[in-house]
């Protein structure tokens, strides 16, 4: 492997892949090969496909079929033959958008503000099983398939006539690129969330600010600069479960944090993550309180120095696609 392209053209405006793919890139730099981004696939290259298909680009794709090689990183929840159909509606996010408003807002997402509130639309189940179907074209033509979160693997595993499906493990690298805190009596921003806002999200955000804290939010299309800027400005980032039952780790949110010196709290799930260990965490009927406690310890930027060493010495990113590399693809 000679030439690695990490392909960003299919997602649009790419502030919401770009902890995916800086991640990407600096796996592959350690292990010496050189790595571009790309707006399109390239012919004789090792293309990496962050998952989200359209029609055109699936097209694209096929049309390189015995002239590139492919890599696609799996991102979605694999449920029976779709993606993310969770079924009881309060596993879902909880603003009951209608479908006219969903299809206006992906239209119009560029356009919200950083702070809007834009759900993920699971409710539009044509829409999830069209881009399974061509997740399942392409990675059928694929020469692996990662997935971030372990948990989401054997979910993967089950769907027939995939090539080797392994794990994303995330872990420390040498970054060019770091958030420069402000000093701890300079922040001036007790909690931050980045990411989706839900209901469930927005009443816990709100229930701080009733406490009296100053609490900020922005969304997952934020560029680089707008976020550095509000991460540093802030004592603890928060990591927040999407509604009351949601079981699912966000890894690349806990990955960023550690590897920016940022205090994060995250909100348990019922499925294991061993990032964990490199945060502050609680169960969510302790999310207040624990809040308040962690928030009246002070010493923002020097505990989440301690979780950026401890991450340092426990993990190594090069390792694990070197191991990741000779898993899949031999």
């Amino acid at each position: 492997m000679d030439r690695v392209k990490i392909v960003i053209g299919n997602h649009g405006v790419a502030a919401q892949i770009e902890d995916i793919a800086t991640t990407l890139a600096g796996g592959f730099s350690k292990l010496g090969v050189r790595t571009d981004y790309e707006i399109r696939p390239v012919r004789g290259c090792t293309n990496v496909l962050i998952e989200n298909f359209g029609k055109k680009f699936t097209a694209e794709v096929e049309s390189l079929r015995g002239a590139a090689r492919f890599i696609v990183v799996a991102t979605e929840f694999v449920t029976g033959d779709t993606f993310n159909d969770f079924g009881d509606r309060r596993s879902r996010p909880l603003i009951d958008w209608t479908r006219k408003h969903l299809r206006k807002v992906r239209r119009n997402w560029r356009k919200q503000p950083f702070g809007a509130i834009v759900e993920p639309y699971y409710d539009e189940k044509t829409w999830w099983k069209k881009r399974y179907n061509r997740f399942l074209q392409i990675a059928r033509m694929a020469d692996a398939v990662w997935g971030l979160s372990e948990t989401q693997l054997d979910d993967y595993r089950r769907i027939p006539d995939l090539p080797p499906i392994g794990h994303l493990e995330l872990g420390w690298f040498d970054s060019e690129r770091c958030v420069a805190h402000r000093a701890n009596d300079a922040k001036d921003i007790d909690f931050l969330f980045t990411g989706t806002r839900t209901q469930y999200r927005n009443r816990i955000l709100e229930a701080l600010r009733t406490r009296g804290y100053r609490v900020a939010s922005v969304g997952g299309n934020t560029p680089w600069f707008a976020r550095e800027s509000f991460v540093s400005r802030s004592r603890i980032c928060l990591n927040l479960k999407q509604s009351e039952d949601w079981q699912h780790n966000s890894v690349m949110r806990m990955h960023y944090h550690v590897m920016n010196r940022s205090l994060l709290l995250t909100e348990r799930t019922a499925r294991p993550c061993n990032l964990l260990d490199y945060g502050l965490s609680c169960e969510s009927a302790q999310l207040l309180e624990k809040c308040a406690e962690f928030h009246a310890m002070g010493d923002y930027n020097e505990r989440a120095i301690g979780f950026y060493e401890k991450y340092r010495s426990a993990t190594s990113l090069q390792q694990n696609f070197a191991n990741l590399i000779a898993e899949t693809l031999g």
